[in-house]
């Protein structure tokens, strides 16, 4: 009979888990052929491979998350079909075989062809009918696209740093929940004002004086409805006791996933 070892306690959310996805196999495996059918028809990325890391079976997500053709690789080893696979990824391979289990959030995989590709992994060995190692079960879940968004954003990101430092004005960024992510620190010096205590909080939080609370009603509905806003103008005391005037505007910011990240926008000391 296979089985497959316990995983570890894991949090809520994440994807589906090898073990459940084989199946709580107590009784009588199925023969090789019918196993073979079940890998191939999961909905996740799956492989099974046998003690010399030669392919038993493969899911049809494993194939397209790959870019393999399914007859060219049952019996065949893993590292011909990928001969880019790096020497820690092996050494991971050996130490599941002998019966680690090892799992990454997000591991870069430069592939042959000089493309990278971003998984999230786990793996662990299975085991014969003797209570003997088989070999290994492969679990990956390609991310690359998600990785991608991530990295433009976060590149986004330093381009508003860096325009801040240089740049008259005052930028700033807001969170999802719209609070402030960032401000420029040059707010500080020319207008006097302690920004890093403005960080984590929402614009009405702040002790601004000469908006009222309708013109703030409509500043919420427009962050919720995710407009543009222009020209919200609002004071602030400095720490020397001035007050200093400010006019605010903002657009929203969405992953290239289409998903709303929060505001970007610039501040005017008038």
């Amino acid at each position: 009979m296979v089985k497959i070892p316990p995983e570890p306690e894991r949090s809520s959310g994440s994807t589906n888990s090898i073990s459940s996805l084989l199946l709580e196999q107590d009784g009588p495996v199925p023969a090789d052929e019918k196993l073979r059918l079940l890998i191939e028809h999961l909905p996740a990325a799956v492989a099974m491979f046998d003690l010399d890391m030669r392919y038993l079976a493969a899911s049809g997500r494993w194939i397209e998350d790959f870019k393999l053709r399914q007859p060219d690789i049952l019996g065949k080893s893993h590292y011909e079909i990928f001969p880019e696979i790096p020497e820690r990824w092996k050494e991971i391979h050996r130490r599941a075989l002998q019966g680690e289990f090892f799992s990454a959030h997000e591991d870069r995989f430069d592939r042959q062809d000089g493309s990278v590709q971003w998984l999230r992994w786990e793996i662990r060995p299975w085991y014969a009918a003797n209570e003997v190692i088989g070999g290994i079960i492969i679990q990956t879940e390609d991310i690359t696209a998600r990785k991608s968004a991530e990295d433009e954003l976060e590149n986004q990101r330093e381009i508003f740093r860096n325009l801040a430092n240089i740049s008259t004005d005052y930028f700033w960024e807001l969170d999802d929940q719209f609070r402030f992510r960032a401000i420029s620190p040059s707010i500080s010096v020319r207008s006097g004002l302690n920004y890093q205590s403005y960080i984590g909080k929402a614009r009405w939080e702040l002790p601004f004086i000469g908006i009222s609370e309708e013109r703030w009603d409509a500043h919420r509905a427009a962050l919720r409805d995710h407009r543009s806003f222009r020209d919200l103008e609002g004071g602030l005391a400095n720490k020397q006791g001035e007050i200093r005037w400010f006019l605010m505007s903002g657009d929203p910011i969405f992953t290239p996933g289409g998903k709303f990240a929060g505001y970007r926008g610039v501040t005017q000391d008038i």
